[in-house]
């Protein structure tokens, strides 16, 4: 089986609108790849399929692929490969949108340890995969441990080019844990780092630009500085409206943020 054909014709299926074609597709190619014991194929095809029914939301469906594909690994004699590592990240991510951190932690920590091993502890992916660990921290109320796996992206994407716009998102997730330590000072500190940032790369045209503007607002309302909250949370509406609509739920919660500080403020607490 050429995998390669397999992944061109999902890709034609995406892009014709197709998209019920998909996992038919997929399932068939694995189990042909199955049948001949073409195992090689049948790991790419899980990490797929598994991928598929993470983005629609069948996560139940896609972690039995996982396994199948890490116990083709394991036949491979490819544990601790790159590709093993891979697995395992894909295998998380869906643990992680599922709402289960604590078993998406156990993966993502996992695929880090590989990585260290074969020499690319300082490879961008794995800057990726400790902000993904941050997240999953402060998701298991653990942003302590959060800030450590933070600090370790920050020191990778140091030593990486063309990574502004990834150290500016850090330094938000950075101030966002400081914020839910109750440290305002820092979480301040961060927020307006990540906002020099993302302003000298990109102005305000990066959609996580507003994250940050949000966390000042966060710390300004939890100061009890109303005014200056309403006036950070309205520029992110602003932002937020361009970048995803009225509709979604990022524009609903910046939302229900500003119509309590004008109800705090008409009650006289703005201080």
């Amino acid at each position: 089986m050429n995998i390669n054909d397999v992944f061109a014709h999902v890709d034609e299926l995406f892009e014709s609108k197709q998209t019920e074609k998909v996992e038919p597709y997929l399932l068939e190619c694995l189990e042909k790849a199955e049948k001949e014991n073409d195992l090689t194929s049948v790991i790419p095809i899980c990490n797929e399929l598994g991928g598929y029914y993470r983005a629609v939301g069948s996560y139940e469906s896609g972690i039995p692929l996982y396994r199948k594909a890490l116990d083709a690994l394991d036949s491979l004699d490819l544990k601790g490969s790159e590709h093993h590592a891979t697995t395992l990240v894909n295998y998380a991510t869906t643990y992680a949108v599922k709402g289960e951190p604590r078993e998406a932690l156990d993966l993502f920590e996992q695929a880090a340890v590989i990585f260290e091993e074969l020499g690319l502890g300082q490879d961008y992916r794995v800057a990726t995969l400790h902000n993904n660990m941050s997240i999953l921290c402060r998701d298991a109320d653990d942003p302590q441990k959060a800030l450590e796996h933070l600090d370790k992206a920050l020191s990778i994407l140091g030593t990486l080019s063309d990574s502004e716009s990834e150290v500016a998102i850090t330094y938000t997730n950075i101030a966002q844990a400081h914020f839910e330590l109750k440290d305002y000072a820092a979480a301040a500190s961060n927020a307006a780092k990540a906002i020099e940032i993302f302003e000298s790369v990109s102005g305000d045209s990066d959609v996580h630009y507003s994250a940050a503007l949000e966390t000042l607002g966060q710390v300004s309302m939890a100061l009890g500085s109303y005014e200056n909250a309403l006036g950070y949370f309205g520029k992110v509406m602003t932002l937020t409206e361009r970048d995803y609509g009225m509709d979604s739920l990022a524009y609903k919660a910046v939302s229900r943020s500003a119509e309590e500080c004008r109800r705090l403020i008409e009650e006289g607490g703005n201080s």
